[in-house]
């Protein structure tokens, strides 16, 4: 399956859970989880792992050969108001961009990248239309994030310092 495809399947399970109208932040990690195993083979994605020292972000990615953390992705509510980290979620966003090198925020739609505390990129892959429905804006994107999830996660690979474990 292409990379357009599988953030088309993705956005549909998305949706299939949105339209449930009862779906919250949780609900949508699996296809999270599955959407990033097919699009980073070479990672593990580890969904609600053990608590860092700064908190407690919803994801790690882990470099298959040895397990070395790479990237955390702390995930909030489908078009979440405060994804840039300005108001009710401030504290928590600037907790984790000082406490590690490499964080996703992200509310499964809307993917903003961090490394060292500063912004780097950003990717939005679809929107909620006026019926509550997801629609794509640009399924070509997928590779395009692709890129970008590699490269700013494994950029500095060899510098990275994994953070303290609890």
């Amino acid at each position: 399956m292409s990379q357009t495809q599988e953030i088309s399947k993705y956005i549909a399970e998305l949706n299939r859970q949105y339209q449930t109208n009862i779906a919250r932040e949780h609900a949508y990690r699996p296809a999270l989880k599955q959407l990033l195993e097919t699009m980073l083979p070479n990672l593990i994605v580890l969904n609600d792992p053990k608590r860092q020292d700064c908190g407690a972000p919803d994801f790690i990615l882990l470099r298959n050969k040895d397990s070395i953390p790479v990237a955390f992705i702390e995930t909030k509510d489908l078009n979440d108001t405060d994804l840039a980290g300005r108001n009710r979620n401030k504290e928590q966003f600037e907790r984790y961009k000082q406490s590690l090198g490499n964080i996703i925020f992200t509310d499964y739609l809307d993917f903003r990248f961090y490394e060292n505390g500063e912004s780097s990129n950003s990717i939005r892959i679809a929107e909620l239309n006026g019926d509550k429905k997801l629609a794509d804006i640009m399924a070509g994107k997928a590779r395009l994030m692709a890129e970008v999830i590699l490269n700013s996660l494994l950029k500095d690979r060899n510098q990275f310092q994994p953070p303290s474990l609890l």
